[in-house]
């Protein structure tokens, strides 16, 4: 990680986006990392239906520490009714 810039090289930050529905997981991305250098990462929207009840999401996302990985969960989402 350059500690001036805040960018880290390819493939040192990933982000695995998952979907909850009524308190069970229905669908996830995969984790997707950075495919080159930068200060952010992100996933594109996964449209999968779940069917009825309380959505929320809650990714992890992992962090590149020189000799693997650290993951962490992001803040989760409100819920949604749909």
């Amino acid at each position: 990680m350059d500690s001036q810039s805040g960018y880290v090289d390819a493939g040192w930050m990933g982000v695995d986006a998952r979907k909850y529905v009524n308190g069970r997981l229905c669908a996830e991305t995969g984790y997707l990392y950075n495919g080159a250098r930068n200060d952010y990462q992100t996933a594109l929207e996964h449209r999968v239906r779940c069917g009825a009840g309380v959505y929320y999401s809650w990714g992890v996302i992992a962090v590149w520490n020189g000799g693997g990985y650290d993951y962490y969960y992001s803040p989760r989402s409100p819920n949604l009714n749909g």
